[in-house]
């Protein structure tokens, strides 16, 4: 079977691994197929943290995480991809000679990293740390100089390798095996026919090869992970070499001193081919807790997968997600992602705008960013306020590569690249981001938002996103939809471009999720020269990154898997099957600073989710942007002004004696009132009662207050349920008053 280009070939439900270097006579055969058998585990439960082998009764070690789940026969083991290995000291492994079998059932719950062994014995070095540039290629990796490796790669190919002759031998199938499916793999060598595989009882593809095998007796045999660290497959621009393990079950692994031919694969593959399917399925992205709940931020712990879970050392509540009343929506700060804080629709598409980035010019990996921190390290959330009215996190994170080194580090003080995010959202689904970032090299490029979609494994990005995927709205409501929908054009990318200038600096986003609601995202409108080339010219306020990264044999969008819940060190790597949680972007926003020193710089954004039509979202912006002024007519109150960074009017109490407060607030279609805040220092711990136009509101779903504590007293917090676009008048007193 021969593959085409970017065609994938896939093989039913079962692999048997056959490779075959032995020269001892097996011991307690019990088939005529099982003549020459030199090693065979079964993988039956109850033997603890050792891997009996059924032929010569040695124990050998089982390390990392591992379960037993059902088998093929019996029981299997569950290798989690990164840490699991079973382990066969050098001294015990099967002795091979000039032909030599081995056979396994696999099932792939996600296809490797890279190479991977699924039995292995052979000498290799770690792979250097590589970064390739615009001028250069990755280089190429050593071949091991001794041995044999019998693995699978990322794609699902099964690989059969040896020293033969003084080269290092190689042979590839044709085919690639199923995501979730039992299925039977061979590999097998004799100087006759050399190196031949195969899948499921068919041969998959061969490699010529005579002479004598030059084997690593003294090195471990093992099964289910390499013996040095690899590169992962498929990179982007700089790569950390990582150990990993098989990703999913193994079961009735067998080593021969002869050849298996054709025909006894065959019967072997369709004599032992399971009834019974794996029971895998693809792992989720967490779902609970979800809404509607009582509006408000929880410590909790959001599940994964168990392989993913025990590599973690979390207490019980490492992580925080909002909920909201009367919508399933969520906001979610997960250390499966760093903490990178998500947007969560009613049927679980996540969505994030990004943190902030920097790329120093060093011999390093080249992305600084949370991403990298795959242990969190860095990365720290927590909840400030949770009231009725609305919920404040911050969230602290270093900016670091995957060698946890921290960006632009100075001599002087060891300070290097550190950002606080503050999010202050609302009832309505709507939040401010107050983005921080402190630099030593505050003028070197540093970027502050990318609209990201995640991918759960068994979906690409188009099951989760319109091929028409960014409306754009500029503050009259005028809209333009960019689409994928003819793949990466340049002339797509200049009109887009043209558009962009017709509607006059749009500063309006919405991301066209296949949900009710979606991700939206308001920036300044105001002018500014970004300093970033698009399409040759230097402007703002957005581009639309990656369209010359885009491979249409796997999807019209750019997705990438090193990131999310991903503990390999990579900051870059194209995703080409469903199989592991990824990421597509989209779009990047570039806009004014809200507020910069030598020393850091702060920008401003409105976020959320919202069902709402994109030509409504300008009247939102206006709210927020352009804010009607407000008139304090009170006395003992400090009008504080409106501040865009919580999207509320400030007011300071300086005679808690005379806590009446009245103002008016001349809206218009120019300067709407949309879900109004208010923030009241040294209020107190007072409960209130609020009118509009002379109108009292009941405390529920249109007034929602709360009080804040602070080392000298408390402040009060009020959101309304307002639209208005006429002149308002606001009172407000104390419920007992």
């Amino acid at each position: 079977m021969k593959q085409s280009k970017g065609t994938a070939i896939y093989v039913p439900a079962i692999v048997l691994l056959v490779l075959v270097f032995c020269t001892h006579t097996a011991v307690g055969a019990e088939s005529a197929h099982d003549k020459g058998l030199l090693a065979w585990w079964k993988f039956e439960k109850g033997q603890d943290r050792v891997a009996v082998d059924n032929t010569s009764g040695i124990k050998d070690d089982i390390l990392g995480f591992f379960k037993y789940v059902q088998g093929t026969s019996g029981d299997a083991l569950r290798f989690d991809g990164y840490s699991t290995v079973v382990r066969r000291k050098a001294k015990n492994a099967p002795k091979l000679g000039k032909s030599c079998s081995i056979e396994a059932w696999v099932a792939f719950q996600a296809y490797p990293w890279g190479m991977c062994a699924i039995v292995g014995q052979c000498e290799t070095e770690d792979v250097p740390f590589a970064r390739r540039t615009r001028r250069s290629s990755f280089p190429a990796e050593k071949d091991p100089t001794a041995g044999y490796y019998f693995a699978v790669d990322e794609r699902g190919r099964v690989h059969l390798q040896a020293s033969v002759g003084g080269e290092w031998i190689k042979c590839q199938s044709e085919a690639r095996i199923s995501l979730l499916e039992w299925a039977h793999i061979a590999g097998t060598y004799d100087a006759k026919n050399g190196l031949t595989v195969y899948i499921n009882g068919t041969k998959s593809g061969s490699a010529p090869a005579g002479g004598t095998v030059k084997f690593a007796s003294d090195l471990d045999l093992l099964v289910g992970r390499n013996h040095s660290k690899r590169r992962p497959a498929n990179p982007v621009g700089s790569i950390v070499p990582s150990l990993y393990s098989f990703d999913g079950y193994i079961d009735e692994v067998k080593i021969y001193n002869r050849v298996l031919d054709p025909g006894e694969i065959a019967k072997t593959y369709e004599a032992t081919k399971p009834a019974r399917g794996t029971g895998m399925e693809f792992r989720k992205l967490p779902t609970e807790p979800a809404g509607p709940a009582r509006f408000g931020a929880y410590y909790t712990n959001l599940k994964f997968h168990e392989t993913w879970d025990a590599l973690r050392r979390e207490g019980p509540h490492p992580d925080v997600v909002v909920l909201f009343d009367d919508m399933s929506w969520r906001f979610v700060f997960w250390r499966g992602s760093g903490y990178i804080p998500f947007w969560v629709t009613e049927n679980n598409i996540w969505y994030t705008n990004e943190f902030n980035e920097t790329w120093p010019p060093v011999n390093q990996p080249y992305v600084y960013e949370p991403m990298s921190d795959k242990q969190a390290r860095f990365s720290h959330v927590r909840i400030i306020e949770s009231n009725d009215a609305r919920v404040v996190i911050h969230w602290r994170y270093a900016l670091v590569n995957t060698l946890y080194n921290i960006a632009w580090e100075e001599s002087l003080t060891g300070w290097g690249d550190w950002a606080d995010e503050y999010d202050y959202i609302y009832p309505d689904g709507v939040g401010i981001r107050k983005q921080k970032v402190w630099s030593s090299q505050i003028d070197q490029a540093h970027e502050f938002q990318e609209s990201i979609v995640l991918n759960p494994p068994g979906t690409r990005p188009e099951d989760n996103i319109e091929l028409g995927a960014v409306t754009i709205v500029n503050m009259e409501g005028r809209t333009y939809t960019h689409s994928w929908a003819d793949g990466p054009s340049e002339l797509e990318k200049n009109a887009s471009m043209e558009l962009l200038a017709e509607l006059s600096y749009p500063n309006i986003q919405l991301v066209n999720t296949k949900s009710k609601a979606k991700p939206f995202l308001i920036v300044s409108d105001k002018a500014f020269e970004c300093g970033w080339p698009i399409n040759g010219k230097v402007g703002g306020p957005m581009h639309f990154p990656y369209t010359n990264m885009v491979f249409p044999e796997n999807s019209m969008f750019t997705w990438w898997n090193h990131w999310p819940v991903a503990q390999i060190p990579s900051d870059g790597r194209f995703a080409y099957d469903p199989d592991r949680v990824a990421h597509t972007a989209v779009s990047n926003w570039l806009w004014a600073e809200y507020e910069s020193t030598r020393d850091y710089q702060v920008k401003i954004a409105m976020h959320g989710l919202t069902e709402k039509h994109p030509t409504e979202l300008a009247t939102l912006a206006r709210s927020w942007l352009r804010a009607p002024k407000l008139f304090n007519r009170s006395r003992g109150f400090t009008n504080k002004g409106y501040d865009q960074a919580q999207r509320a009017y400030v007011f300071e109490c300086h005679n808690t004696k005379e806590k009446r407060i009245r103002f008016e607030l001349p809206a218009s279609e120019e300067q709407p009132l949309v879900n109004p805040a208010f923030v009241v220092k040294n209020w107190g711990n007072d409960d209130i009662k609020l009118e509009v136009n002379r109108q009292p509101l009941e405390r529920g779903k249109a007034l929602r207050y709360g009080h804040v504590r602070t080392p000298t007293g408390a402040d009060l917090v009020i959101w309304l349920e307002l639209e208005e676009t006429k002149h308002t008048d606001i009172r407000i007193s104390p419920k007992d008053d």
